[in-house]
């Protein structure tokens, strides 16, 4: 299964990243109701505030359609 978002830093702005989730598993070890959820933090050399956050894409197995992208700005820890 693949998803994936397109995401702007701010709105009117012509660059983005594409965020893409991917994974590869036999068939039976996906749960169809299960979230699979996948994140990545980043920042530049700077550490500078604005561009610093995170970016996450969640995936509903069995509904496809269930799909969502978050964005956090600023230093963020997803694994808590």
């Amino acid at each position: 299964m693949s998803g994936g978002y397109k995401l702007y830093g701010s709105e009117g702005a012509s660059d983005r990243w594409y965020f893409n989730l991917a994974i590869e598993l036999p068939t039976d070890k996906f749960v169809d109701g299960q979230i699979i959820y996948q994140w990545v933090t980043y920042e530049d050399e700077n550490q500078s505030p604005e561009l610093t956050g995170a970016v996450a894409c969640k995936i509903e197995v069995g509904d496809y359609s269930k799909t969502s992208a978050d964005q956090w700005k600023g230093v963020t820890n997803l694994s808590s």
